[in-house]
């Protein structure tokens, strides 16, 4: 039969606190225990916004706690991969847990050595960790806290050599001490990611400072507490809160700093990944970002939408169908898959459904670019032994493409998690382009 190669560009791994005891610089073992505290928060918030279930009802909704574990638990990963069909993950910091150690926007403030020593620790355990799996998972690497630079580029050379196959953008966690990404204080770390191959990654979350969740989890836990509002209006009120109300705004001027900062013109094989961040506002932010660069006072040689179709894709983590009737606008090229294991609003345990939801009636070479090829090429994976494993547990065209429809509970649960069903979301155009104006004064030092 002929099966899919289904590489998830979007996957997460982390470990329990005490586990990265061995990996960290015994200097720091008196911290573990706020880490441990921090950490148990987080599940308990994390693990009451689960979806349940046994993963065997209509709305396939799986054991999010045994899943979980698949974090951590390299052999039954592998297990949950084979049984959904993936050959293999994109590997990034982030479980409903700790990510890195010390370096979370769930994590009070900490100084960046500490940063720095929780950065180390986590990549010298995931390294370990993936053993079983060597050759099916890739991790990417966290920047730490990038302040001395010669370490930092020190770090990546190690992770490099260690097989990771990517890293995230400065500043994903935020410190409002950095300097913008266009700043030279960057280009070491953009000469290396170009020499060493590592493509940067643009995850969700991204410019999240150290404390904001903690300071968004006491701001839900006063308005679930109004007994004025409905359970609507609770969750208009919460999005309204600056930790989702500008998540929108964070990664697009970063990539608007990156553009200003000529990354791509001095280092033209430099790749960047959005991951998690959905691909329906791309035409309309590509289009806005074009129209500013025709104003002609930017440093930009090319277009911002010639610099997305040469540099850059987006990992449409539990991809919604709009994305995928858009998949021409947006790039074919482009798109990735990605099923955010074991986050309860990825794909899984319904991947194959999920899939065959997305991509009914698709053309075949459309579904194999998107689903697992274009991650190929733009991480660079070597494609011949994931083809051996995707003829073992691969899903097939025919499954994917032409397989029975989805129920219509399961198709309910998809849009509960993944917002499956809904239409493209709305750019504040307005909003966007002040901020697009701002970058460029601030660029020019006006």
């Amino acid at each position: 039969m002929d099966r899919l190669i289904v590489v998830s560009a979007d996957a997460h791994a982390g470990t329990e606190v005490e586990s990265y005891r061995p990996y960290l610089d015994p200097a720091y073992h008196p911290l573990l225990d706020e880490l441990a505290q921090e950490d148990m928060i987080q599940r308990q918030f994390m693990m009451g916004q689960a979806p349940s279930g046994d993963g065997g009802g209509d709305a396939g909704v799986g054991d999010q706690q045994g899943g979980l574990a698949g974090a951590w638990d390299m052999r039954r990963r592998l297990a949950e991969m084979d049984r959904e069909g993936v050959a293999a993950e994109i590997v990034l910091p982030g479980v409903p847990t700790t990510k890195v150690p010390f370096f979370g926007a769930e994590n009070q403030p900490h100084p960046p050595d500490v940063r720095l020593a929780g950065t180390r620790a986590y990549h010298r355990w995931i390294n370990d960790a993936i053993e079983p799996g060597r050759g099916r998972l890739f991790p990417v690497a966290d920047p730490g806290p990038c302040h001395d630079m010669a370490a930092t580029v020190d770090e990546l050379r190690w992770v490099a050599d260690h097989g990771f196959v990517g890293v995230a953008v400065p500043g994903y966690t935020g410190d409002p001490t950095l300097p913008p990404l266009h700043n030279d204080h960057f280009e070491p770390f953009y000469a290396a990611c170009a020499d060493l191959g590592l493509v940067l990654v643009m995850h969700a979350g991204y410019g999240l400072e150290q404390g904001a969740y903690g300071k968004m989890l006491e701001a839900t836990k006063d308005i679930l507490a109004r007994p004025d509002l409905t359970d609507e209006q609770k969750r208009a009120e919460m999005q309204r809160h600056p930790f989702f109300s500008t998540r929108a705004v964070r990664y697009r001027l970063a990539f608007w700093q990156i553009l200003l900062g000529g990354v791509f013109d001095r280092h033209p094989s430099l790749r960047l990944a959005f991951t998690e961040l959905g691909a329906d506002w791309i035409t309309t932010v590509l289009e806005l970002m074009d129209g500013r660069h025709a104003q002609g006072d930017t440093p930009l040689s090319k277009r911002p939408s010639e610099y997305w179709a040469s540099n850059c894709g987006v990992v449409a983590s539990s991809i919604r169908r709009i994305e995928v009737d858009e998949r021409e606008q947006v790039g074919l090229d482009r798109i990735m898959f990605g099923t955010d294991f074991p986050h309860p609003e990825g794909t899984w345990p319904n991947t194959r459904d999920w899939m065959r939801a997305a991509f009914s009636g698709v053309p075949e070479a459309d579904v194999r670019k998107i689903v697992g090829e274009n991650a190929i090429g733009f991480f660079g994976l070597d494609r011949a032994p994931l083809a051996e494993v995707a003829s073992r547990i691969g899903p097939t065209v025919e499954e994917v493409i032409a397989g029975d429809p989805v129920d219509a509970p399961t198709l309910a649960s998809f849009d509960a998690r993944g917002s499956f069903s809904l239409p493209a979301r709305p750019v504040d155009r307005e909003d966007l382009a002040t901020a697009l104006d701002d970058e460029v004064r601030g660029f020019a030092g006006v």
